[in-house]
This record gives C-alpha cells, structure tokens and sequence, in this order.
C-alpha cells in the first residue's frame, strides 16, 4: 500500500511539474507611471522640492522618436524625461515603491499643450489618482500651500490609521497623500 501510494504522489508531482513548464505563471510589477506634461519645470520643483523626491533622471530634453505616436506633436519636437523616486525612509522600515517618470514637452505650442492651463480640476474617465506614502504631512502642506498648490482635503482618513491628503500636483493629477499614524487617532 506504501508503494502505491508513493507512486499516486511521485506521478501527481511529475504533472505539476510538468504542467507548471509548459505553462509558466502570467506575471506583472508596476516599473514606473509615464506622465505627459507641457508643465516639466513646475512638475520638477514640485515633486522635488515639496515632495522630497530624488531625481533619478533628467536628459535635459532630446529629439524624439516614438513619442509622435502617442502624444500629439510634431516629430520636431524636444521631449525632457525627469524621472524620481521615493526615499521610503520611515520610522517602521523602509519600503519598496515604483518611480514617477514625466515627459515634458518642451514647445508650449505643440497641440498636446493646448489645454495644459485648463482650471477644470475634476477627474475624467482616464484620469489618474496616485496614493504616495509620506512623512511629516505639515512641512509638505506647507511647501505646497507656499507654491500655491490647491489642497482638495486634508485630516485623518476615514480609517483614522492615516492621515491622508488629496491635494493637486502642477498637472492637475489627484495625489492621495498618506502618512501612517503609528497609533489610531481618536
């Protein structure tokens, strides 16, 4: 019976083997979010020098070559690609985050610029929220409020384990700022 049964599990793991050869395991891990602004500057300082964010890269501008396929200008154009990344320095450890990457357009007058100082806040069908983990919520409130920096809401999430800020970056993008209260608020 011993040897039955060895055999029954030595075949079954032989086909799950087998099966998981043939058959690897679809995957996926958010790399970075690509954003399209006609605001690079503005965008820079604010991730920068209010978010605290380090430059991974910045090509300072460079012809392009895809980017007329899927942004609306002319093959002509320069197009900056400034890259950042979290610190994800924390009282409770480190943590791993994706990088934010923009393409700036730098001809205001190339046509995917045309809306870019549009005041109509309001998320639309394809727009983006992105949460960010932070530190030390005050100082960055008051380095936006200082770069005029429109606060949507601010306070305690409604979990009341974070204090949670929703806020507009230069481009008009919904930022859901979070900072972990290491104990509940009351």
């Amino acid at each position: 019976m011993i040897r039955i049964t060895v055999a029954i599990l030595a075949a079954g793991l032989m086909a799950a083997t087998a099966s998981a050869q043939t058959n690897p395991p679809v995957q996926a891990q958010h790399v970075r979010t690509m954003i399209v602004t006609c605001k690079i500057d503005e965008t820079l300082n604010f991730y920068r020098d209010v978010l605290g964010m380090d430059v991974v890269k910045d090509d300072g501008g460079a012809p392009v070559q895809v980017a007329p396929q899927i942004i609306d200008m002319p093959d002509t154009s320069l197009l900056r690609f400034v890259s950042f990344q979290g610190k994800g320095e924390y009282p409770a450890g480190n943590i791993m985050g994706s990088r934010i990457g923009f393409l700036g357009l730098m001809n205001p007058d190339d046509p995917a610029c045309a809306n870019a100082d549009d005041a109509n806040h309001k998320t639309l069908h394809g727009g983006v929220i992105m949460p960010i983990r932070i530190s030390n919520t005050s100082e960055i409130l008051k380095r936006a409020k200082a770069m005029g920096i429109e606060v949507i809401k601010e306070g305690p999430s409604p979990s009341r384990l974070t204090t949670q800020t929703l806020l507009y970056d230069p481009n008009g993008i919904v930022l859901e700022l979070f900072e972990l209260n290491y104990t509940p608020l009351p």
